[in-house]
């Protein structure tokens, strides 16, 4: 049973079903109202899911996965899903066959459509905690066939080219020079480079440690004379070795990609090219460790030398 009444310029709805007491205020009656019919059909284990927006559960999910590893990238995610015409539907509007329709609506990859399917699931299973819905939507949806991994390597011609063009660039040029060459050398993710601060470098020990990584775990990664030199020529600010922000760095690269006219290739293709010339030094166990990956599978993305590369190991 839900109950009103006046708390100075707000109203207060109170709500007691099967032993269960919730209470909220509000600045209008009508929003108490809605809010203990709510409340009431999640205690009676009615169907709430035609009640509340995709739009609102969604908020929900950011707000209380704010502290989550990767909770930016998902509210960018988020947003533009909802940009894209979702914030116009009910949660119980989005039903296994809306699914499968938005699915072959899609003009992105499919490994991107994975993606956002991925996110949705995480956004749905908290729906079921919430007590909004009693099955996932998308259990029974098929998803896009993965897509074959990148196997582009990026030519020394190719390193010439970039860097000679960097060289002639204003500091931002010179800063994005400097992080290309320090991902060929230790296969560091753009994030990772860019958020470097003096106090993980240890220049005497020739290491530096990563403490926040993708997968969440710490990596220490070994550092070569080249990358030691690269830097130590770094005069960052606050303590951090670059100032540059990422999405600058992306297009700029891309930018300059177009300009030499080299095809395909974005920076993240580097961490492909700096596995391959650590495996040339390193074993496979070692290459995972340095590289960031708690599993062979994961490194097989980016480690398949040629026959040619391996008969010369033989010798």
């Amino acid at each position: 049973m839900a109950t009103f009444r006046k708390v100075g310029k707000r109203w207060r709805a109170e709500v007691r079903r099967q032993g269960v007491t919730k209470s909220k205020n509000f600045a209008s009656k009508g929003e108490a109202q809605a809010w203990a019919r709510f409340q009431e059909k999640i205690v009676t284990g009615g169907d709430v899911a035609h009640d509340i927006s995709f739009k609102a559960v969604c908020i929900r999910y950011l707000k209380e996965q704010s502290q989550r590893k990767g909770a930016r990238w998902e509210s960018v995610r988020i947003h533009k899903l909802l940009n894209n015409g979702l914030d116009q539907y009910m949660l119980g509007n989005l039903t296994p066959q809306f699914w499968k329709g938005w699915i072959l609506e899609q003009t992105i990859s499919p490994a991107s459509i994975r993606r956002e399917l991925s996110l949705l699931g995480s956004v749905f299973r908290e729906c079921i905690e919430w007590g909004y819905l009693s099955e996932p939507p998308l259990r029974d949806v098929k998803q896009p066939s993965k897509t074959r991994s990148r196997d582009r390597v990026i030519t020394d011609l190719e390193i010439e080219q970039i860097n000679d063009y960097l060289t002639k660039g204003k500091e931002s040029s010179q800063q994005i020079r400097a992080a290309f060459n320090l991902a060929l050398a230790t296969g560091m993710r753009r994030g990772e480079i860019l958020s470097l601060e003096w106090s993980q470098i240890d220049l005497e020990r020739r290491f530096l440690r990563l403490n926040d990584t993708k997968n969440g775990d710490k990596r220490d990664v070994p550092l070569s004379s080249h990358a030691l030199s690269i830097l130590t020529a770094q005069n960052g600010t606050d303590g951090r070795l670059f100032t540059v922000k990422p999405d600058v760095l992306s297009s700029t690269f891309r930018k300059v990609c177009k300009r030499l006219e080299i095809e395909d290739l974005r920076f993240h293709d580097t961490r492909h090219r700096a596995v391959m010339d650590l495996a040339k030094k390193l074993s496979v166990i070692e290459l995972a460790r340095v590289i960031g990956h708690r599993d062979l599978k994961s490194l097989m993305i980016y480690y398949h030398p040629s026959a040619e590369d391996l008969a010369k190991l033989l010798d």
